[in-house]
């Protein structure tokens, strides 16, 4: 789910990369955004397919409560909306457009503040207890409440303590053209 932040646009890369994995595997992902913060197409497109071909779903909204109700593990995470990030591509080295663009994607997120993942919304989930899952920082008071971080603090270190073997194995893989066959072949050998 998008969820409020008070600071400027963020990345898509959070949840396209989300809904184009876990469609792939079969999961039943039901993405919520309000209107203006809308992913690619292309992507969209993607999971679709992914979710097809593996046997889930995936089903848009707008409302967070929406995509939460019943809900195993919940991802509400900021970013931009689509149209002012194409914006502010073109408008690089140009401070005054820049800042143009900043207030107004500033503005359209303030209109969302009720896009919070806190208690309320956390009691729709499947009896209550969804796993919460963020990529962290979360703005605390605005995408997540307190209390709820709190209480997802132990899982969420293991996820933040995971991103690292991820992160690592994703450079091997792009640096070593034919790593999976050395290592099979290095295996063998031991």
């Amino acid at each position: 789910s998008w969820a409020y932040s008070p600071s400027y646009a963020k990345p898509l890369s959070v949840p396209q990369g989300l809904i184009t994995l876990l469609t792939r595997f079969g999961m039943n992902v039901h993405l919520a955004h309000p209107e203006g913060y809308e992913l690619t197409e292309e992507t969209m497109t993607t999971a679709r397919s992914f979710a097809e071909e593996g046997g889930g779903s995936f089903t848009t909204c707008s409302s967070m409560h929406e995509a939460f109700a019943g809900a195993d593990i919940v991802y509400p995470k900021s970013w931009g909306p689509y149209d002012l990030m194409l914006e502010r591509v073109d408008a690089r080295g140009d401070a005054a457009s820049m800042a143009a663009i900043e207030k107004r994607c500033l503005d359209l997120n303030a209109q969302h503040r009720e896009w919070i993942c806190d208690e309320e919304a956390m009691a729709t989930t499947r009896d209550g207890d969804a796993l919460y899952m963020h990529c962290l920082p979360a703005d605390i008071g605005a995408e997540v409440s307190a209390g709820v971080l709190e209480s997802a603090r132990w899982d969420l270190a293991r996820e933040a303590n995971k991103k690292l073997y991820v992160m690592m194995a994703a450079l091997a893989v792009a640096k070593r053209e034919n790593l999976f066959q050395d290592l099979e072949e290095r295996s063998r050998r031991s």
